[in-house]
């Protein structure tokens, strides 16, 4: 039982420190996934672990949507 325990902590953590990568790249005007990497690579390991292990399709589709987003609006098709 121990194991699992252990497995929903580590699920948590991944989860929470996804989040702080979405609020990190809005609040920053973070768009490249490289520059993402790069920064937690440099300033929390944390990050990077989860970007390493299985966050980067979550991350990358994010910027990828919110960048299209971002277009769309400063092109002024604001449906």
């Amino acid at each position: 039982m121990r194991f699992v325990l252990e497995k929903v902590a580590v699920a948590s953590d991944k989860y929470t420190a996804i989040g702080e990568m979405l609020e990190f790249c809005m609040v920053n005007g973070i768009e490249s996934y490289a520059e993402l990497l790069l920064y937690a690579k440099n300033n929390c390991i944390d990050w990077f672990h989860v970007l390493c292990d299985n966050g980067t399709v979550t991350i990358v589709q994010f910027l990828k949507s919110r960048y299209w987003e971002l277009c769309r609006y400063n092109a002024g098709d604001k449906q």
